[in-house]
């Protein structure tokens, strides 16, 4: 007996590309206006990467609040961006621009800002089948402006869970859709309070991991009898996979990845046994991407001796955890690539006038850089496309410059050279996919427009037998062209068969290697380049 299993349905999850579309540049517009915003106002309840959590676990934990029973939870929201109520998150950005004061952003007001954040939810149409559709909830992932607005209307909905850690001096911080909190609660309270943030909106649903070890972001996160261990989060699906050795980029690149990772470890790992750890898996990726052990070893050497580490002799690794918190210390300290972006948008909000609010330092920093910058200490900034037989591009171009303006006013300026890395090979099979879709339709619309628009003349002279696709045909007398004639009248005649030296007396090419048609009015023969004008 054979039995045939029932398949199982293989869920699919359509996506339409929003490229280029008309509504890209307004959503670009309103992030840039918004979100600056939302970051000044709003960050003391969000973060912006893993460096972030971690100080802010480190502050809990100095605060003596954290004890061995202490549960650790993470919550993820649900297809945040397609679950958007499009009218109540339009409502919702009105009620944030008002509670802090923000009648006019960068000189547009409020009703301006509303109408563009509907034109941006609401007009994401597409067709298929010959039938139009359109979103009617949620926004268009990726978007700009999507993000932004998702963490406005997350904003409005966690009040009540923020006053409630905050009654009881726990941690709470969100990152987009991701919410991390501590409690001392036991679980039952945590799962009610789980169920009541289920409750907060119809399309706001939870997910949620509770226990004393839980992953956010990429930071692993213990809590082993009351203190807080920290390490380098990996997915298990994820595989070690980065930019080859062997690939064309810019030198820099292969250098940047393993200072980057090591900088990560440092910062994430909270002991010297898991940093080494770290450490190790980091040299395996590498030579899985064909990175020489000498390349491997000097990088690893350069880097900790830029950072003064002394208990380094001849392997470049880490001894000393004293000398590993102190490293570790100095790092936190320093803010990320993360924190310096959000610290020059916050500085755009501010201006001569309110200088006097007492803002973060790294915010203050920005504004005094932006209020002195001027036209004449702005850096110059070239690009090129790397390959490897322009290496000394760069060189040649500062040696350039110093020839040229040695002792001129000019040479003060700052000389930037840059590269710019050529497409992967996804980017570049999609170019060319949407350019040949893009030619082939301009095709099909350029033929269909020659056969509405242009003519026949002859051109042979005197005879100025024309057909205007314009007027009834001549032949037949009904209002067609007369290329599309349904009773195929011989206005003018298809390609000539009859004759094996039929070529067009006017540019000499014959039938075997072009159409060429026949004047039934005086009987010369002209190719379809020559007589279709």
């Amino acid at each position: 007996m054979k039995i045939t299993p029932t398949p199982t349905p293989t869920p699919v999850r359509p996506i339409v590309s929003g490229m280029n579309a008309p509504t890209t540049k307004i959503t670009k517009m309103l992030d840039r206006l918004i979100r600056q915003l939302f970051d000044q106002y709003v960050k003391q309840t969000t973060i912006i990467d893993g460096v972030h959590l971690i100080r802010r676990l480190d502050k809990y934990v100095s605060l003596g609040l954290l004890k061995p029973t202490t549960h650790l939870c993470t919550f993820d929201i649900t297809d945040l961006y397609t679950m958007l109520p499009q009218e109540e998150s339009i409502a919702i950005l009105i009620q944030f621009l008002i509670r802090f004061n923000q009648t006019h952003v960068k000189g547009m007001t409020i009703n301006a800002i509303e109408s563009l954040a509907r034109i941006v939810l609401t007009d994401n149409v597409f067709s298929y089948g010959n039938k139009y559709y359109r979103q009617v909830k949620g926004g268009a992932i990726r978007s700009p402006f999507t993000l932004t607005l998702a963490n406005i209307f997350i904003w409005h909905w966690e009040q009540k869970l923020v006053e409630k850690q905050k009654a009881s001096n726990e941690l709470y911080s969100r990152y987009i859709d991701d919410i991390f909190l501590t409690s001392n609660d036991s679980i039952e309270s945590l799962h009610d309070m789980l169920e009541n943030a289920n409750k907060y909106h119809l399309n706001i649903k939870l997910t949620h991991e509770i226990g004393s070890c839980v992953s956010f972001l990429d930071v692993q996160i213990n809590n082993q009898d009351g203190n807080i261990i920290t390490s380098v989060y990996h997915k298990e699906a994820s595989e070690p996979y980065i930019v080859p050795f062997k690939s064309d980029h810019p030198r820099h690149i292969f250098e940047n990845i393993i200072t980057i990772a090591l900088l990560r470890a440092i910062r994430y790992c909270s002991t010297l046994q898991t940093f080494n750890h770290e450490t190790r898996a980091l040299k395996l990726m590498l030579l899985y991407n064909s990175y020489p052990p000498r390349y491997i070893y000097h990088y690893l050497k350069k880097f900790f001796q830029q950072l003064s580490v002394t208990s380094i002799s001849i392997l470049p690794i880490l001894h000393d955890e004293n000398e590993d918190i102190l490293l570790r210390t100095k790092l936190l300290l320093k803010p990320t690539t993360s924190e310096h972006a959000r610290a020059s948008r916050i500085a755009t909000t501010f201006d001569d006038k309110t200088q006097n609010i007492s803002i973060d330092s790294l915010v203050y920093t920005k504004v005094h850089k932006k209020d002195n910058s001027t036209i004449f200490n702005c850096p110059i900034i070239i690009h090129y496309t790397h390959e490897n037989q322009y290496a000394h591009y760069k060189s040649n171009i500062h040696k350039a410059w110093q020839e040229s303006f040695h002792r001129t006013p000019v040479i003060t300026t700052k000389l930037v050279v840059g590269s710019r890395n050529n497409p992967n090979l996804t980017k570049e099979l999609w170019s060319k996919s949407m350019a040949s879709t893009t030619t082939q339709e301009n095709t099909k619309k350029k033929n269909k427009e020659c056969t509405q628009t242009k003519h026949f003349v002859c051109q042979f002279n005197g005879c100025n037998n024309r057909c205007d696709g314009k007027h009834d045909c001549p032949h037949c007398y009904d209002h067609h062209h007369p290329y599309d004639c349904p009773d195929h009248c011989r206005y003018y005649d298809p390609p000539v068969y009859h004759a094996d030296d039929t070529k067009c007396e006017k540019c000499g090419v014959d039938r075997f290697s072009h159409v060429v048609y026949s004047c039934n009015n005086c009987g010369h023969y002209y190719c379809i380049d020559c007589c279709f004008i």
